[in-house]
């Protein structure tokens, strides 16, 4: 019989890890910024964006939320996402996926600076992951690897 995974504790663990890693962070002057992009309506993407940002208040770091209107136009995104970024205090950045249908969702994805894409989809930390050379883990995988880790598999192949 396998052993039970028990997801909560696990995240209870990272959640723990990520607070001792802020704090550090806060004792020499940095305190890690999260902002996520949010448009329209969605209710799964509502719940999911105001767990990630519980959970970013959970372990210290600043979150905002910039909730656009579904009907917002593509040039309005765009400026909204360069101007975002000019927040020195930002560390990550997050466009909640799915996008309207109107909006061309890689043309957004791509504004994202590759060291604030903290979700890595843009092109540049897609093609890092592929070779390899990536230093941002995406979310899903890194808590599938902490999974494995916590049930002391260590030796498994990425292909």
């Amino acid at each position: 019989m396998g052993k039970l995974i028990d997801g909560k504790q696990i995240a209870g663990e990272i959640l723990n890890q990520t607070a001792e890693r802020v704090a550090r962070l806060k004792k020499i002057g940095t305190v890690p910024k999260l902002v996520v992009v949010l448009v329209g309506e969605n209710k799964p993407s509502q719940t999911y964006v105001r767990k990630k940002g519980q959970a970013a208040e959970k372990v210290g770091m600043e979150f905002e939320l910039y909730h656009l209107p579904h009907d917002i136009g593509q040039s309005e995104i765009e400026i909204k996402i360069q101007e975002i970024q000019t927040d020195d205090a930002l560390s990550g950045l997050i466009v909640q996926l799915p996008l309207p249908k109107h909006l061309d969702t890689n043309r957004v994805l791509n504004l994202i600076r590759p060291e604030l894409d903290v979700d890595c989809l843009t092109d540049v930390n897609l093609g890092k992951l592929m070779m390899k050379t990536n230093t941002i883990v995406p979310p899903t995988p890194g808590a599938v690897l902490s999974i494995l880790s916590d049930l002391g598999i260590r030796d498994f192949v990425i292909l």
